[in-house]
């Protein structure tokens, strides 16, 4: 559902979006990043956001990006969750990222926010390899932000396969 009379982003609220964009430096540079993505997260870690903008050489200390993403929240564009039990503080999606950001500035109009919708949200993925022999290499595709609990869940996996006699 379209808030307001600027974009089709779901449950986000265009117009409270650009407000934000326009009066926030920090709001302002977090979402200019998303606008620019090539791909979508389901979920955005605050760690990996503040090591975006260290690696650009342009910090924004995690307490803005924090309080970037609660807003972000009350505007309806996700949920902010608090790190606990081992998971870090993420925001998890329920619009395209690259659309609210885009629509921050104004480039997103509403038949290319009604497109981002139906592609959906696209966790980014690396390209590990592993020598396992010195004639066998193998490639794992795992999301850039895969989790203690993922990585243990993999491992897991992997013993439970059927193995021939040696």
């Amino acid at each position: 559902m379209v808030k307001g009379n600027n974009g089709a982003l779901g449950s986000t609220d265009v117009r409270r979006l650009r407000e934000l964009y326009e009066k926030n430096a920090a709001a302002r540079a977090l979402l200019d990043e998303l606008a620019g993505r090539e791909r979508n997260w389901r979920e955005t870690s605050v760690d990996r956001l503040v090591a975006v903008f260290e690696t650009k050489g342009d910090p924004l200390p995690r307490k803005e990006v924090i309080a970037v993403l609660k807003e972000l929240e009350k505007i309806g564009s996700g949920s902010f969750l608090i790190g606990r039990r081992g998971k870090r503080s993420r925001f998890v999606w329920t619009d395209d990222l690259m659309s609210v950001g885009q629509a921050a500035r104004g480039e997103v109009d509403e038949t290319e926010a009604a497109a981002g919708e139906d592609e959906g949200a696209i966790a980014q993925l690396v390209t590990h390899y592993y020598q396992l022999r010195s004639d066998l290499q193998i490639r794992l595709e795992l999301p850039e932000e895969l989790t203690d609990k993922e990585a243990q869940r993999l491992g897991d996996f992997i013993k439970t396969l059927p193995f021939g006699a040696a």
